[in-house]
């Protein structure tokens, strides 16, 4: 994920590794002209007008606490679970659910295809977006995704995650899938 958030603002990673030694590692990004942005203002108003609920699905603890946190500030519920699993009883469990947002590659038996799979069963209606810090890979691997399935590449910031949300929630019809992450990488406001 370093390694894709590197590429993605334009610099490079060197590694300098020596037995006994110990291993660096040097990331080299590019400078920014201007002044620092801010952003302050983006959490002010949440991102819509109600409290559309999404399930974050997410392993790491610490990246899906983020994640949720920046969805409460975005003004959404949300429900969490931690793999496909979990996931799966807290769809099957009835709860009013508006979006999926499920990582890509996730542990346990449960991927994370046959989860999109089983919400828009049980779900009608449910969008579906797929985040992943491998996202170029899981495509490859996996062939290409549904029309009304849709992906941010980690990492994002909340102004690309929170337009991505407003896109799928609020368009009239289902548009076709976005595989790139945003055409700005701030330092606030990253999941990853």
């Amino acid at each position: 994920m370093v390694y894709g958030f590197v590429q993605q603002t334009g610099g490079h990673i060197k590694i300098d590794s020596e037995v006994g030694s110990g291993t660096r590692v040097s990331i080299f990004l590019p400078r920014e002209d201007g002044t620092a942005q801010d952003n302050s203002s983006f959490f002010t108003r949440p991102a819509s007008g109600s409290r559309e609920v999404i399930l974050v699905v997410e392993d790491e603890a610490e990246v899906r606490e983020t994640t949720i946190e920046l969805l409460n500030k975005l003004g959404y519920s949300t429900l969490e679970a931690e793999d496909g699993e979990n996931a799966l009883r807290v769809i099957e469990s009835g709860a009013p659910i508006d979006v999926l947002f499920s990582d890509v590659v996730m542990p346990g038996p449960v991927r994370s295809s046959q989860l999109a799979e089983k919400a828009r069963q049980l779900i009608p209606g449910i969008r579906i977006l797929f985040t992943s810090g491998y996202l170029e890979q899981e495509i490859a691997q996996r062939g290409k995704l549904d029309a009304d399935i849709h992906v941010l590449k980690k990492p994002y910031t909340a102004e690309t995650l929170a337009m991505k949300l407003q896109q799928l929630l609020h368009a009239g019809a289902v548009l076709p899938p976005s595989h790139e992450s945003n055409e700005s990488n701030g330092a606030n406001g990253h999941a990853s």
